[in-house]
């Protein structure tokens, strides 16, 4: 009805597979969609909340620039990105946009201790 043409499908917690999507209904000739399919994370059960190795941390705010995740702040003193643990779901989604394999799966909570 409406003439839409090209309509993607895209799970939003796979950002290269979001972003690959986003691009072809963009430069697609006409109307297009993107419909982004996944698990709500305020009724799924999230998972371990992450942490970002501060040895591996440049301080880029890339995590911070790319998502606007509300879970990871910057600390100016350290320079350095945090994660707040009560905020994190455990998507992933920082993991995809850090180069420097900074962000993963907080030690202390995978040896069953506190985050």
């Amino acid at each position: 009805a409406l003439g839409v043409t090209c309509i993607e499908h895209a799970n939003p917690f796979d950002l290269a597979q979001t972003t690959e999507a986003a691009q072809r209904a963009i430069t697609h000739e006409g109307p297009s969609a993107l419909i982004c399919e996944g698990l709500c994370i305020t009724l799924s059960k999230p998972k371990p909340a992450l942490c970002v190795d501060e040895s591996r941390c440049t301080g880029c705010k890339r995590c911070i620039t790319q998502i606007g995740c509300p879970a990871i702040s910057w600390d100016a003193e350290q320079r350095r990105a945090r994660v707040n643990p009560t905020l994190c779901n455990g998507c992933g989604l920082c993991t995809q946009v850090c180069k420097f394999g900074a962000i993963g799966p907080n030690a202390e909570a995978a040896k069953g201790g506190e985050s």
